[in-house]
């Protein structure tokens, strides 16, 4: 597969375009490997992963439709995506200290470990993919910098993939190279806008739960504010069943086949929108009346299209569904098992027809940046966003006997945008199992999550005392 400069693929995520995953990913240095040979087997093994991904080689530029400005992006060919060493040995970082603190946010610095910020500098390139091998004391941290507009977390996830295998061929020539991927792998028919607007569907309002502007919107306050952190939480197992016991109950007024299929994220991102909203407001000053408060839950289009993308597709399908609840509903724990229900059918109402829907209208728009959440003025306040990694296999990846396998991600310190709360991959293995949930919020408000009795009952700090700035 190849790329000629042309519009970059869709992505439903707004004017994320100018949003950059800052995720990072630790290693435990493996017995007589040199940390140069890690380094090699990495770097080599990229090549090939960027001629079976070709879009990690591309930059972000305009693109040229004839109008001035463009808010429109394109993907140009390059020879971007190298990967950056960096040795940080003897400057505090140790791997086995990070283990015993339960690898704390606060300790990766994105000056330290990653080559770009959260938000794209003016005047700078923009490489779809910056990876950064940074070396640690008995360990490493590899830092894979992307554009969000072109890759989700499971297009990341593919990425890993594809860069493992080779990894472990660069390591033994018996295992087969990866350097293409079926065609099939990169089909975006369903996203590829092939209707006008109707009656019906494609028009603004069809989609209360973005904000059309006639002018390019820029990031707020919010999105700025540099008081926002986010500190790791975990729910054992045992927990998150009890989670559902509690909150699953069936009662006149509530669907039994909606409850009994709600799922462990549906609860937990109830729990989230709950707990993170009163430590955002004040409880004791509930509005009274209708006034609404409203939860984005990203969410993965590729098997929600007709005709479905791959499950492996390498880009970035994804839309916001927005779930809402009374501010009043809010008052009393009880409201849990309503959130969830609330937060499970926002997310079946990403439909095929919805897809098409919102590619017609996406594609009428003058850029990518005219567009965002209707919930993004309201973060950090009456509003929540929850993204999850949980289902991801990022763990399971396997990148050769002189690398070895992911032990944990983490995104670095600031490194969510501001109001996120990121569900981690699940941990399976070793101390910590169950759900690792990275919650954002102003710094100001942790004491009050800290000392919520139903957050508290099912959420355990990781690291007491090291998670903090």
């Amino acid at each position: 597969m190849s790329i000629s400069k042309s519009p970059a693929p869709v992505s439903n995520r707004a004017i994320e375009s100018a949003w950059l995953l800052l995720s990072t990913m630790l290693f435990k240095s493996l017995p007589g490997i040199d940390p140069e040979h890690v380094f090699h087997h990495l770097r080599t093994s990229l090549e090939p992963t960027r001629q079976a991904i070709p879009s990690l080689a591309c930059e972000i530029v305009p693109f040229d439709d004839g109008k001035k400005p463009t808010g429109k992006i394109a993907l140009s060919p390059g020879t971007f995506g190298d990967l950056i060493r960096k040795d940080l040995r003897g400057t505090g970082l140790v791997y086995d200290e990070l283990l015993k603190q339960n690898f704390p946010q606060s300790r990766l610095n994105p000056t330290d470990l990653c080559h770009r910020g959260v938000f794209p500098v003016v005047g700078e390139q923009q490489p779809v993919f910056v990876p950064q091998l940074n070396i640690i004391d008995g360990g490493f941290i590899l830092a894979a910098q992307c554009h969000h507009s072109i890759f989700d977390a499971q297009g990341l996830t593919e990425v890993l993939r594809v860069w493992a295998q080779n990894c472990r061929h660069s390591q033994d020539d018996s295992i087969p190279k990866c350097d293409s991927l079926p065609i099939e792998t990169f089909d975006r028919t369903a996203h590829v806008a092939s209707h006008k607007p109707t009656a019906k569907m494609g028009r603004p309002e069809h989609h209360p739960e973005l904000i059309i502007s006639p002018e390019p919107i820029t990031f707020g306050e919010t999105a700025m504010k540099e008081t926002h952190e986010s500190r790791v939480y975990l729910l054992s197992p045992e927990a998150l069943v009890q989670l559902k016991e509690d909150y699953v109950v069936v009662h006149p007024g509530r669907d039994e086949t909606v409850m009994r299929s709600l799922s462990t994220n549906d609860m937990v991102t109830a729990l989230l929108w709950y707990a993170v909203y009163r430590a955002q407001n004040d409880p004791e000053r509930f509005p009274d009346g209708t006034k609404l408060s409203y939860h984005i839950i990203n969410v993965d289009l590729r098997l929600r299209s007709t005709p479905a993308l791959s499950r492996r597709c390498p880009g970035c399908p994804m839309s916001y569904a927005r779930a809402a609840i009374a501010i009043r509903d809010l008052r009393e724990p009880s409201s849990i098992g309503s959130l969830a229900i609330e937060v499970r059918k926002a997310v079946d109402e990403r439909t095929p027809e919805y897809v098409k829907s919102l590619v017609t209208l996406l594609d009428t728009i003058p850029g990518y940046d005219h567009v965002v959440s209707a919930s993004y003025p309201n973060l950090m306040g009456s509003d929540c966003l929850t993204s999850t990694w949980y289902k991801l296999d990022i763990y399971d990846l396997d990148f050769g006997p002189a690398i070895g396998k992911i032990e944990r991600v983490r995104f670095s310190k600031r490194g969510l945008f501001n109001g996120l709360s990121m569900i981690y991959p699940k941990v399976t293995k070793g101390e910590g199992q169950g759900m690792e949930v990275a919650v954002g919020l102003d710094q100001c408000n942790f004491e009050k999550l800290q000392k919520d009795p139903v957050w508290c009952r099912y959420a355990k700090p990781t690291d007491p005392g090291c998670d903090s700035i």
